[in-house]
């Protein structure tokens, strides 16, 4: 062996003896042809090792169980808030259409009244003139008011009727929808309540403030004129002095 070789520095025991034969791209040691071979065999593992975990990537994203169970929960979940709805829903068109079928046989009810009514009373009037041997053209006048005045309690109870309908028809609201229009009607209440709360609160504080206010003003007034009495006593303080000198 040559003073310039290098030995193998395979990490063993006991350590080996022969030169280095190249520098490992795996380790970068200088290692002798034998466990040249050897560390490329680990290499060529390690190779196989990254190429099954290639394939096994590859299948697991080609698999698409996990999409598949989330789609199916998903889809679950989709179909139970449908149900729900759907149920919410038919139950709100039943009572509603139950409404509006009271409402309609009510005011059938009111008409056959209204119209039974009228007309017994215009049969009683127009047999009591059809009796008599002239036929007068007030007669026919008062025939006519009833029968305008059976028109017009007619259409209102039409009109009440369909007021009604409408109201029940544009007035549709989800539970949901419900609950969140009084929580706002309740906020909103709330706050009202805050605010006049807070405005009571500011008119006491105003009534106090105007009264330190007047208390200030009396307080001021009573030193003007402990201040005047002082130069009134003052003023007539000297004037004794200055006549008892002349005197």
């Amino acid at each position: 062996m040559a003073t310039n070789d290098i030995l193998c520095q395979h990490n063993i025991t006991p350590p080996c003896t022969d030169s280095s034969y190249s520098k490992c791209p795996h380790c970068s040691l200088d290692l002798c042809l034998e466990h040249i071979i050897e560390h490329q065999h680990l290499v060529r593992i390690q190779f196989n090792e990254m190429i099954d975990r290639i394939n096994e990537q590859k299948a697991e994203l080609n698999n698409h169980s996990v999409v598949d169970e989330m789609k199916v929960k998903a889809l679950a979940e989709l179909d139970n808030w449908k149900a729900n709805k759907i149920e919410a829903i038919i139950a709100i068109y039943n009572a509603k259409r139950l409404h509006i079928e009271n409402v309609c046989e009510q005011s059938i009810i009111e008409k056959s009244k209204v119209q039974n009514a009228i007309f017994e009373d215009l049969n009683t009037t127009s047999n009591t003139i059809e009796k008599k041997k002239n036929v007068h053209p007030h007669d026919i006048v008062q025939l006519e008011q009833k029968l305008n005045e059976l028109n017009t309690l007619i259409k209102k109870i039409q009109d009440d009727a369909d007021a009604q309908l409408t109201n029940t028809v544009t007035n549709i609201r989800l539970p949901e929808l419900i609950e969140l229009e009084q929580r706002l009607q309740e906020a909103q209440e709330r706050i009202k309540n805050m605010t006049q709360e807070h405005q009571q609160k500011i008119d006491a504080e105003n009534i106090k403030i105007r009264g330190k206010d007047s208390d200030l003003l009396n307080l001021q007034r009573m030193i003007k004129a402990k201040d005047q009495e002082i130069n009134n006593l003052k003023q007539n303080g000297t004037k004794i002095c200055y006549k008892k000198l002349n005197s």
